[in-house]
């Protein structure tokens, strides 16, 4: 779990399987990895496993899946894998692959189930698949931010997910249609790298206001 998960897709593709109620994939689809044959139980275990909500992990999952990556040494190795294999290769035309919950929730289990179908041995389908789930995914980005958004104002996109230029391209194009106007960094990163630049922001802001009080020891220059 945790970082561990991170570094090794193929569990946040386990831990999807399971979510399917097709656990008994997992030893099959990942025989070659260490833990396979028992991580099922593990993830039954709320104990012993947590709940991610990155969208980060949906691509390390979707990636494992369809056999890119299941393992990385390098961050984002299997996002950039998935994206990289769908090049040149059209989206077919889908049925909503997602649902959005009466909490507001999107679920993305139907999108994710999707690949579990994928042959991946066959590098064509494969491909299909990575470009059926960049469209899939950014049509449900879409109409999560449609089912909430106030189109006077812009929505702000950011995290990692959004250095992958096929998603955001899309989700650009389809937030448009629906009338909203999205913002995305451009002088600082969109994901981790650019965070620490908006914590400094919000509690400078906060000092200026007041809202800081206790331990807090931040100096602000107004000047700045």
């Amino acid at each position: 779990g945790w970082d561990k998960a991170a570094r090794e897709p193929w569990r946040m593709a386990a831990a999807v399987l399971a979510k399917l109620g097709r656990e008994e994939e997992i030893a099959r689809r990942f025989a070659g990895q260490f833990g396979s044959g028992m991580i099922a139980r593990i993830l039954d275990n709320p104990r012993l496993s947590g709940t991610t909500t990155a969208m980060g992990r949906y691509f390390d999952a979707a990636s494992a899946l369809l056999g890119l990556c299941p393992v990385q040494h390098d961050e984002a190795t299997a996002a950039m894998r998935l994206e990289a294999i769908a090049e040149g290769c059209t989206p077919r035309r889908l049925s909503a692959l997602h649902r959005i919950e009466p909490d507001g929730t999107l679920d993305l289990l139907p999108l994710m189930e999707m690949l579990c179908g994928a042959d991946t041995n066959d590098a064509a389908a494969c491909a299909q698949a990575s470009a059926d789930f960049h469209e899939a995914l950014a049509a449900a980005l879409a109409d999560w931010a449609g089912s909430v958004a106030d189109t006077s104002v812009p929505l702000c996109l950011a995290g990692g997910c959004f250095l992958n230029r096929r998603l955001t391209e899309r989700l650009l194009a389809l937030l448009a249609e629906r009338g909203i106007r999205a913002l995305l960094p451009r002088q600082t990163p969109p994901g981790d790298g650019g965070v620490a630049l908006g914590q400094a922001w919000c509690a400078a802001l906060a000092a200026r206001e007041g809202a800081l009080s206790g331990g807090d020891r931040i100096q602000f220059d107004e000047k700045n």
